[in-house]
């Protein structure tokens, strides 16, 4: 990845291979809802009477693969959901171990500017603010 990382607010400046990294990685997301949805159209359809979807569900095994098939299912989203949580805690805790600000903490920037300047400022067409790692104000400057 480039120095500048990714462009977010301008897509138009992104990189031919981040515009198609991005588009396989949404096509793959689409063909998975589809894949996971398919089996819930089926039984809708097989619950609704309809003789197409019921000839489908004899096909696969009838009521009792359904049952193995939920079991799976539930197996897998409870398998989801708990690498999800896992993930979600470890990135909190390393966060908070590297001392960035969590969103519970107040955000208090210091400016370097007095009341005289700011009431300068405002006036200013353009203005270069230059911000530390933690993200406060260290320098300002007109353009």
């Amino acid at each position: 990845m480039r120095e500048e990382g990714l462009i977010i607010e301008a897509p138009e400046l992104q990189s031919f291979w981040q515009r198609v990294s991005a588009l396989f990685v949404s096509l793959c997301c689409w063909l998975l809802w589809i894949y996971f949805l398919t089996p819930l159209v089926s039984l809708s359809g097989w619950l609704l009477g309809m003789r197409s979807f019921s000839a489908e569900v004899r096909w696969f095994g009838g009521y009792k693969s359904l049952i193995e098939l939920l079991h799976i299912y539930a197996i897998t989203i409870f398998s989801i959901l708990m690498a999800w949580l896992l993930w979600t805690w470890l990135s909190k805790l390393f966060k908070q171990a590297r001392g960035f600000p969590s969103k519970n903490t107040p955000h208090v920037l210091t400016l370097p500017f007095t009341e005289v300047n700011i009431s300068q400022a405002r006036k200013w067409k353009a203005l270069t603010v230059s911000f530390n790692s933690l993200g406060q104000i260290i320098h300002t400057e007109q353009v």
